[in-house]
């Protein structure tokens, strides 16, 4: 088989890049910013969608980004950007220093948990 070598060939373009646009507008959110979706007909199944959703877009683009995936007040799932970690900071530090130290974790009620989902 030949190849034919061809110049001045346009090079086709993806809107996102990678060959397709993102589902939900994760990456417009700034901090105190959310996104809900309305008319849900499945929360359960639409909360672990963007549960996933903000995970992938974490481990692939800005892991220092932190969100809170939870039913609002209107019973719609919603993804909230909120307060970015620390450079450095890494969610597994916290419990080696508490194994280390022996803690329960509740050391002057700092560790409290709020019982609700989020995607650190």
């Amino acid at each position: 088989m030949t190849f034919q070598i061809e110049d001045n060939v346009k090079v086709p373009s993806n809107k996102s890049g990678r060959g397709r646009a993102p589902k939900y507008p994760i990456h417009q959110l700034e901090i105190g910013q959310s996104f809900a979706i309305p008319n849900s007909q499945d929360v359960e199944r639409d909360l672990t969608r963007l549960r996933g959703a903000v995970n992938n877009f974490r481990r692939n683009h800005h892991p220092e980004r932190r969100f809170k995936v939870a039913v609002d007040d209107n019973g719609e799932p919603r993804v909230w950007r909120v307060e970015d970690r620390e450079p450095g900071q890494n969610s597994s530090e916290g419990k080696l220093r508490q194994a280390k130290s022996g803690g329960s974790g509740e050391s002057g009620g700092s560790n409290k948990s709020s019982g609700s989902t989020e995607a650190a």
